[in-house]
């Protein structure tokens, strides 16, 4: 990411857990962000979507506005 300032977030609602990780580097490239690509490319990406799916939860990544990225992970609290 090019930098060595990151923000972790874990906030519990009353009906899901929260995890935002953000970093202030360069960003994402173009299309980096989608988790399709070649074999063995973005696997731990893939990964925690498919984990979250299956739990009920949601996933996002993408790049911040004034730079860096953002994973987003919720999984509802059942």
């Amino acid at each position: 990411a090019g930098t060595t300032r990151v923000t972790i977030a874990l906030e519990r609602a009353d009906d899901a857990i929260s995890l935002r990780v953000r970093d202030y580097g360069v960003g994402l490239a173009p299309g980096a962000a989608c988790l399709g690509g070649d074999p063995g490319e973005r696997i731990g990406l893939r990964g925690m979507r498919e984990r979250l799916t299956l739990l009920g939860g949601t996933f996002s990544i993408g790049n911040q506005a004034g730079g860096g990225a953002q994973v987003h992970a919720r999984v509802p609290i059942g």
